[in-house]
């Protein structure tokens, strides 16, 4: 057909703004190393049975 698609390497609901904030957020926490810990906020059944033993 001839027609192509131009991607864009950013997602359309992003907020520019709210990243920055982040960034510089992260890099004063950097500079005062300060450690930085993410979560997982998706947790886990505690009835599962383990699969492995490890």
């Amino acid at each position: 057909m001839g027609i192509a698609i131009k991607k864009t390497f950013y997602h359309p609901k992003a907020n520019v703004q709210s990243r920055e904030d982040f960034q510089i957020k992260i890099q004063a926490y950097e500079a005062s190393e300060t450690p930085i810990i993410y979560v997982d906020k998706s947790g886990f059944a505690h009835e599962m049975p383990r699969l492995y033993g490890y």
